[in-house]
């Protein structure tokens, strides 16, 4: 009996020194996941937020906004927010600003371990008719993947990287994707040229931004726009659009020269340029698929120079001249890249 006792002793010890640690454990995994939480607040004068977080009204005020925030944010999804209500800060559960003259308001946002995903500007915001336009997205949040799914590569994942569309303001127009260039793409920056829309001949298209990152579409809640708060717009605009006005000829051979009269704003090429992003150049002078040589085998020009005003300043247009590649005689369609505004359009 005495050894059965002491047994039962023992075990009822051990089964409380085993709750006990199952009970420091949580508590440490509590506090872990509050360490890894990054959360923002967002501010609003003269508004409340709906809902109290807790039944309890008169105990839900805090004379801290700082004690308030955290006791929120310990909540989890049961907490929206703050308010400051009635001389002290209340936790509430809806996110829905509520006008209101004599209440402020503190909106919760948060993201485990990752950045908040933001896009903070767009570069150009204007670009060609004809697509080709390489944008510069900066940010946060971005996917860190390497991998660009809409490439179509074999083993690419729609849960890998980030994904680029614009899509019309009206939503009368299919979505335009722009192919993410992932050698320049990082964490907090996405490099992507935007495709041609589909409806390219319609004038001053307006665009927005969406992203998808590792498989998610970013979306704006609660009237916060994540988008550069609703400015991350791109429109295809023809005074954007490099031209082809004319040619000197509408024919081409095997190592022919040609003359394209174009609206190009420079003379420099990639090549001489040494693809400096802060200025811009030309490049891939086509005629049809086959390229067109702008100078020789020793590097020498051919000859491309912008037009002249009256007081020898330099116009939107000018002079590309280029020798063909095509096999054999033939027409053909001309075009180039201009390396801000992206590919040219072609006059009738």
């Amino acid at each position: 009996y005495f050894i059965q006792s002491n047994l039962r002793d023992y075990k009822n010890r051990l089964q409380e020194l085993m709750d006990c640690t199952r009970f420091i454990w949580l508590v440490l995994l509590f506090i872990t996941s509050l360490a890894e939480l990054e959360c923002e607040w967002e501010y609003k004068d003269k508004s409340y937020l709906p809902d109290w977080a807790t039944n309890d009204v008169a105990g839900d005020k805090f004379p801290s906004l700082d004690e308030a925030k955290e006791l929120c944010i310990s909540l989890g999804a049961n907490c929206g927010g703050v308010t400051l209500w009635n001389g002290g800060y209340s936790l509430r559960r809806g996110q829905e600003w509520v006008n209101h003259n004599s209440e402020q308001s503190w909106r919760k946002s948060c993201s485990n371990g990752a950045p908040l995903f933001k896009v903070a500007s767009i570069d150009p915001a204007k670009g060609s008719r004809m697509g080709g336009t390489r944008i510069t997205i900066n940010g946060q949040g971005f996917s860190s993947k390497k991998m660009d799914f809409s490439s179509g590569a074999e083993g690419a994942s729609s849960n890998i990287g980030n994904k680029v569309i614009f899509y019309h303001k009206e939503e009368t127009q299919p979505p335009v994707a722009c192919n993410v260039q992932t050698y320049y793409t990082t964490p907090t920056r996405i490099v992507c040229d935007i495709a041609k829309p589909d409806t390219y001949w319609i004038e001053n298209l307006e665009y927005r931004l969406k992203i998808s990152v590792d498989g998610s579409w970013m979306e704006s809640k609660m009237g916060t726009n994540i988008y550069c708060g609703g400015a991350c717009t791109f429109w295809f605009r023809q005074d954007h659009s490099p031209r082809v006005n004319s040619v000197d000829s509408s024919h081409v051979t095997a190592g022919s020269l040609i003359t394209l009269n174009a609206k190009m704003w420079t003379a420099e090429f990639e090549a001489s340029s040494g693809g400096d992003s802060t200025s811009a150049y030309l490049s891939r002078i086509f005629l049809n698929s086959f390229t067109c040589d702008v100078t020789d085998s020793e590097g020498n020009s051919y000859g491309t120079v912008l037009d002249k005003d009256s007081d020898g300043d330099d116009l939107s247009t000018g002079k590309i001249k280029c020798k063909s590649n095509n096999p054999g005689a033939t027409s053909y369609r001309p075009s180039f890249f201009h390396s801000t505004w992206g590919r040219s359009e072609v006059s009738n």
